[in-house]
């Protein structure tokens, strides 16, 4: 049984309709990378999967639950986080008033255990711990809103476009972060990523988007191959 499954997926917002029947799997312990154009839907996906979007037709299991018509916030409660490109943390509160936010519902003792947790996996945030969120760098930020979505120990985590705007340094020591979440804690990552040749070599399996439909499903090494594919929808050699 995959952990999560999206069966025959189209949707969109309103009346507006973005995907197509899309069909998508992640197992245990899986790096799987969305990759495509520019509106061509993965964005969109995301939020489909995370409840953010309107279902036309399809289903979505997750951990053997059907969460099609799940709310989001019930979804993270079973093990599901996404973090969105912006708009992902409290921007005038402080670091640590995030990270209290994030542990709503949790148990004092398990949030104080968790917290250690994750200031041993992004030891940078203690640096900045007192300070607002909207006063840090790019990169800070994104490790925020990591360290947010982590703290509530997710089975699967979706990442939308993580490294958009950090310099080339920062984008490669965050992706580096996101392959520990796999190999070192056993999660699960669904990646959307513009640096579509880094991630494709990070991951295990991947889809490629075009127009809101799913148009290559495969290894990634057999992905990266594919020079007819690379070439015409991802603008590679």
């Amino acid at each position: 049984m995959y952990l999560l499954e999206a069966k025959n997926i189209s949707a969109g917002y309103g009346k507006l309709q973005i995907l197509f029947n899309i069909d998508f799997f992640v197992n245990d312990k899986e790096l799987v990378v969305i990759i495509g154009p520019n509106g061509s839907g993965k964005s969109t996906f995301l939020k489909t999967l995370f409840g953010l979007t309107k279902i036309y037709s399809g289903n979505i299991i997750f951990r053997g639950i059907n969460i099609t018509r799940l709310k989001p916030y019930e979804r993270a409660r079973i093990g599901l986080a996404y973090l969105p490109q912006t708009n992902n943390s409290f921007e005038n509160l402080t670091v640590k008033e995030n990270l209290l936010m994030s542990m709503y519902g949790i148990s004092e003792d398990i949030a104080e255990k968790r917290l250690e947790e994750i200031l041993l996996f992004l030891p940078k945030i203690k640096d900045f711990m007192n300070r607002k969120v909207k006063t840090l760098s790019g990169g800070e930020r994104q490790m925020v809103a990591m360290a947010m979505a982590l703290i509530r120990q997710p089975n699967l985590i979706m990442l939308d476009e993580p490294t958009a705007a950090l310099a080339p340094k920062l984008a490669l020591e965050f992706l580096n972060k996101i392959v520990e979440l796999k190999e070192l804690y056993g999660m699960s990552v669904v990646l959307v990523e513009q640096n579509a040749k880094k991630a494709l070599e990070i991951g295990d399996r991947a889809y490629v988007f075009v127009a809101g439909k799913s148009i290559f499903s495969g290894k990634t090494e057999e992905l990266l191959r594919d020079k007819h594919l690379m070439q015409t929808y991802l603008g590679l050699s």
